[in-house]
């Protein structure tokens, strides 16, 4: 920008030393000659300068702006990556509720600690399940996954001894700790308190079944899914289940462990860590 101010002012100069050549030409009584330039030839290049350097003005201020925009962006890019690598961290330390094993503090695939996660089929270690697990019964021959990286989507996930919940931790976690309904706006679930004060935050799911093509979120509106390690008879298996708002007709405990469930559901995963 400075270069450019300096040339422009270096052609006024010119043109203003060339004017005054003309002028003395004129006035050396030379009248009868044809001058090299003509004052219209004059003003229309001083103008010609100045729309050029207009422009040019105009094309650095865009720049400047767009460069300004980029910077901008490459600064909340890097600070989202910082973000999201602190979260990561954040996510694989445990919490110790004074049970018998630590809570992750969020769900298995989650991006921040209110929301949902991925939602897996039991047996399964992708997200856009395929439903074999399930739907061919070979849990008998599989037994408890907890812990086993071919199937224990939280081990596979997370590793370094993270595993999905067992029936019995999950029974543990409904009778030995508080269970605090939480209906903020942002924030539907369950802080669920242990015996020592620390607490985890249990979000409301929903579930994906096979029924659905576009593989988003079914929110019933009332009950969340959180799969177990421990299979039951046949095509059926443990899961963690809450509801957000209790029906008396149904008689049923909330939250409840005793649920047998299809196994080709996709329901989200909290992990356990031992000590």
């Amino acid at each position: 920008m400075k270069k450019l101010v300096l040339s422009f002012c270096y052609f006024i100069i010119c043109v203003s030393v060339l004017a005054q050549t003309q002028y003395d030409y004129y006035d050396d009584d030379v009248a009868h000659q044809k001058p090299l330039i003509t004052g219209e030839t004059l003003l229309g290049l001083i103008v010609l300068a100045a729309i050029i350097f207009v422009v040019w003005l105009v094309k650095a201020s865009i720049s400047s702006v767009n460069q300004s925009i980029q910077e901008s962006k490459r600064k909340a890019e890097s600070a989202r990556i910082k973000e999201s690598i602190a979260f990561r961290e954040k996510q694989k330390v445990p919490v110790d509720l004074g049970l018998s094993v630590m809570w992750a503090p969020c769900n298995v695939g989650a991006t921040t600690m209110n929301s949902s996660g991925k939602f897996y089929a039991w047996g399964e270690i992708k997200e856009h399940y395929r439903f074999t697990h399930g739907l061919e019964g070979d849990a008998d021959k599989i037994g408890d996954i907890s812990g086993n990286p071919q199937y224990d989507i939280a081990r596979y996930e997370m590793g370094d001894g993270w595993r999905m919940p067992t029936l019995k931790e999950g029974l543990e976690l409904i009778e030995k700790c508080q269970w605090q309904k939480v209906t903020d706006y942002d924030k539907r679930g369950y802080n669920v308190i242990g015996p020592n004060g620390n607490h985890i935050f249990l979000p409301f799911t929903g579930m994906l079944t096979s029924l659905m093509s576009t593989l988003k979120p079914h929110l019933d509106g009332n009950t969340s899914y959180y799969w177990l390690s421990t299979p039951f008879e046949d095509i059926y298996t443990s899961i963690l289940e809450f509801e957000m708002e209790v029906n008396p007709e149904k008689k049923r405990d909330n939250p409840r462990c005793d649920t047998k469930t299809f196994r080709n559901y996709g329901f989200c995963v909290r992990a356990v860590k031992d000590y």
